[in-house]
């Protein structure tokens, strides 16, 4: 995933901590638009992971934001989280997610191995 210059929070290891991305609601035709916050899995944050087939790593362009700030990922991600993603509403609607491509620093090769290293945790954790 191409990042365009978002700086991850640094996690904190000796908490089991992770990212969670908080998808907006929206308009089919309207672009992803989504925020990251760090939770522990000690506090039993609710939310989905989401396992999907990476396919063919091509990035075609700026798929979605972060925290407003554009992000590229793979056509794949992209249709799966449009799925996913509530036509309107309110905070309500809003899908917390844990997908390992935008919720790990893929640039971080200590934090991809410590999250790596969490993932059976990470899966019987969520909600689904």
């Amino acid at each position: 995933m191409s990042s365009n210059g978002f700086r991850f929070a640094p996690l904190d290891p000796n908490r089991n901590e992770i990212r969670l991305l908080t998808l907006s609601p929206g308009q089919s035709d309207e672009q992803l638009r989504c925020s990251l916050s760090t939770m522990s899995l000690a506090t039993h944050p609710v939310y989905n992971a989401l396992s999907y087939v990476w396919g063919d790593p091509v990035y075609t362009g700026n798929n979605l934001t972060i925290d407003g700030h554009p992000f590229s990922i793979t056509p794949n991600l992209h249709s799966a989280l449009r799925h996913l993603r509530q036509a309107s509403g309110g905070y309500d609607c809003q899908v917390p997610l844990w997908v390992d491509a935008l919720c790990i620093n893929q640039g971080d090769m200590d934090e991809r191995s410590q999250q790596v290293a969490m993932m059976r945790d990470i899966y019987t954790s969520a909600a689904r």
